[in-house]
């Protein structure tokens, strides 16, 4: 009798911290400036550096000169920046890690993370489009006229983003581009380019450590395509083929950008690990 009682009290004891265990990693930290989060009615803010569990559909709330971190249990990191609204529709962690979040406005940044190998399907849904996300970094700007869309790193060549708008069109945004939408009488006018400083400017400094340059994102995209090609053409030709014969293959495809003046740099990536 005493060693049941013993062993129901442990399993009363130790449930509740296993539940907070699974629920404590969808996070939110307060970084910088005003951030709050809203559960059901009631809104609460955060003070700088500090950190709340968030349910599905709470929201993120930040005011001016401001930003957040939605810290998910899969190593991915969504980014609230300045006078934006986000909120966390959903999260649910398995072989594939599923989740949706719906922005109203401002900047985001979303670093959709492969640890270990697992996958991940991640949906972002503006008022104009949604986006599709598989282990990618990038910027998403929302406006009530416009929709931009950064990529700035894809951890597999074959899964690009795919924005898809409310009228049903769809887009592919591979890293060093971006979807440039604008709303003109009523209707959304939609375009894929490629990825300039000054589209980085306009998004990435309200998001992260600044500065980031156009360069060091074409390169890093430019060994994402290099790195594809050869496994493919060493897995083709049993380990014969690879590294600077692919380069030479390539014959010029790609072509650096101007240095940007002054000559800014991208920190070591950490989404596809």
């Amino acid at each position: 009798m005493r060693a049941t009682a013993f062993l129901l009290a442990t399993a009363a004891l130790s449930l509740p911290l296993a539940v907070c265990a699974d629920t404590a990693d969808k996070q939110l930290q307060s970084v910088k400036g005003q951030v709050s989060y809203q559960h059901g009615a009631a809104t609460k803010p955060l003070a700088t550096n500090a950190s709340i569990v968030l349910a599905d559909k709470d929201y993120t709330i930040t005011g001016a000169d401001s930003r957040g971190a939605v810290d998910l249990p899969d190593s991915s990191v969504v980014t609230v920046g300045s006078d934006t609204k986000v909120q966390m529709a959903f999260f649910s962690q398995g072989a594939i890690a599923t989740a949706k979040f719906v922005i109203y406005n401002g900047h985001t940044r979303f670093e959709v993370r492969h640890p270990q190998g697992s996958k991940a399907n991640y949906t972002f849904v503006t008022p104009t489009a949604s986006i599709a996300v598989r282990g990618t970094q990038g910027d998403i700007g929302v406006t009530p006229d416009s929709l931009q869309v950064n990529v700035y790193e894809v951890c597999d060549p074959q899964m690009p983003v795919v924005v898809t708008t409310k009228s049903g069109q769809q887009f592919t945004v591979r890293a060093d581009q971006a979807f440039i939408g604008k709303i003109v009488g009523g209707i959304l006018q939609a375009q894929v380019q490629q990825l300039t400083q000054q589209m980085i400017d306009q998004l990435a400094p309200d998001l992260s450590n600044y500065p980031m340059s156009a360069q060091a994102v074409a390169d890093r995209a430019r060994g994402e395509v290099n790195g594809a090609i050869s496994g493919a053409a060493s897995d083709a030709t049993g380990g014969m083929i690879g590294g600077s014969e692919v380069t030479d293959a390539l014959g010029g495809l790609f072509k650096k950008k101007a240095t940007p003046t002054p000559a800014a740099t991208v920190g070591p990536s950490a989404t596809c690990r």
